[in-house]
């Protein structure tokens, strides 16, 4: 049973949603004059930093989702879908510029994406057993333990992004190794399409697939940088404005709105919205902020360990006052820092595991504007 969240006051829960939250993005940030823009849009540095805000809403959000009064924070219950939309495109982008820039094509791609990915995962996977069973008391037959090492089932619900993305990585794998890439992507946006039907029918939450589409969306952003990025530049107020418009449209209507019918479409279309307006916005702002993309080096370790230091640490400590998350939020980056370092340094090398994965710095020959 997981612990519910009773403050006596709201003070640091706003205090982190409406305040650190901004300042850790705004930190060091340069904001570019008229027809200057910034040709580190999505380089490592960036995209670090886009992973640590993204992981920090994601976290809030769970948070937020288990507050009895989360006060005006209480629009994080919202906001968790687009986050993952930018992990997804982002996963997307790293993968095809990777692509892009390797001469081995795809050479031990799958066992060291594969293994980035899962191997961590599996472990975290046993951390939760084992604090299931010691400390809650839930035993669980032979049948049940396996499927839960293995991941085919999940005891945290959270934790379904991992099996999202690695679904995406093997997907993409057989695509782009059997096909030209211009017909890989095709195929990936086709699938992506399938699966949005499939699992829209099945009634599955649809967390599963309203950000699916962000997959391939960064697939293309990587594979056509030169041309999609020019043609933003080209018309940048309008295009900007027209994805900035389109995705508050869509956001309220899915979120805010008594839409009866639609409404995972709209909420579908409002993460892709949101993902380009992003990418629009990235062209003239250019985040400095070191703490920032240290989380982002750390955000799948977050991801994975969030959840069961929540349970932990609510379990024992029952503070009425949300000072405590502060608390919570140290212990998290603590724990995913060393589960982080582990990783590094354990020899993972025959699996394929390399700790941080290959550059995802914009494909060159965009030519600077300033």
């Amino acid at each position: 049973m997981e612990a519910e969240l009773f403050f006596t006051d709201r003070f640091f829960t706003i205090g982190i949603a409406f305040v650190a939250l901004p300042a850790l993005v705004f930190f060091k940030a340069r904001l570019f004059k008229k027809k200057a823009y910034n040709d580190d849009s999505l380089s490592r540095t960036t995209t670090d930093s886009l992973k640590g805000l993204a992981i920090l809403v994601v976290v809030l959000h769970h948070l937020v989702q288990r507050m009895d009064d989360p006060g005006w924070a209480g629009e994080f219950t919202y906001l968790g879908y687009l986050a993952v939309a930018l992990f997804f495109f982002l996963s997307g982008y790293g993968l095809a510029a990777s692509l892009q820039s390797r001469n081995d094509g795809l050479t031990g791609f799958l066992l060291k994406r594969l293994s980035k990915v899962y191997i961590p995962f599996l472990c975290c996977n046993a951390l939760f057993l084992l604090t299931d069973f010691f400390i809650f008391d839930n035993p669980h037959d032979l049948g049940s333990t396996l499927l839960y090492l293995a991941g085919i089932k999940l005891l945290d619900d959270t934790l379904w992004f991992a099996v999202a993305i690695l679904g995406c990585y093997l997907i993409f794998y057989i695509l782009f190794k059997c096909f030209s890439r211009k017909v890989a992507f095709w195929l990936l946006a086709a699938a992506s399409a399938v699966c949005f039907v499939l699992l829209n029918r099945a009634g599955v939450g649809v967390w599963w697939y309203n950000t699916l589409f962000c997959f391939p969306m960064g697939v293309f952003v990587a594979l056509y940088y030169q041309k999609i990025v020019g043609t933003i530049r080209l018309f940048y107020p309008w295009v900007t404005c027209f994805f900035l418009v389109s995705f508050g449209l869509t956001y309220m209507l899915a979120h805010h709105a008594d839409l009866q019918n639609g409404r995972n479409l709209v909420d579908t279309a409002s993460s892709v919205f949101f993902v380009a307006a992003i990418l629009c916005l990235m062209q003239k702002l250019r985040i400095g902020s070191k703490p920032l993309a240290f989380i982002g080096g750390i955000s799948f370790e977050i991801y994975l360990l969030h959840m069961l230091v929540y349970k932990l640490y609510f379990h024992f400590v029952h503070l009425k006052a949300s000072i405590t998350l502060v608390f919570y939020l140290l212990i998290v980056g603590l724990t995913a820092y060393l589960l982080n370092k582990l990783f590094r340094h354990v020899n993972f090398s025959r699996l394929g595991y390399r700790g941080r994965s290959a550059s995802m710095d914009a494909p060159q020959g965009l030519s600077r504007q300033h």
